[in-house]
């Protein structure tokens, strides 16, 4: 059974750092982690941190958590028998 997952990446620019966030369905937390890792290349243009930097901004890869409530309800998510 896939679990919501919010996945957070820090944005660093030369002025200003943000939080960036998605949230996706995974059926695990180290699937979750994973995509974490291969979304921050895809933010950055598929380079390495370092060089992306060289740009003015880059995105870092910070973790995930599992989201079991929003504003005090619980999340449930119905999904198709073959996902």
């Amino acid at each position: 059974m896939k679990r919501l997952y919010e996945i957070l990446w820090r944005v660093e620019t030369d002025v200003v750092t943000l939080l960036y966030r998605e949230f996706g369905a995974f059926h695990s937390e180290a699937e979750a982690r994973q995509y974490g890792k291969k979304r921050e290349r895809e933010l950055n243009n598929g380079e390495p941190i370092e060089q992306q930097a060289l740009e003015g901004y880059y995105f870092k890869y910070l973790g995930v958590c599992e989201v079991q409530e929003i504003d005090g309800l619980k999340v449930q998510l119905i999904c198709p028998q073959n996902s």
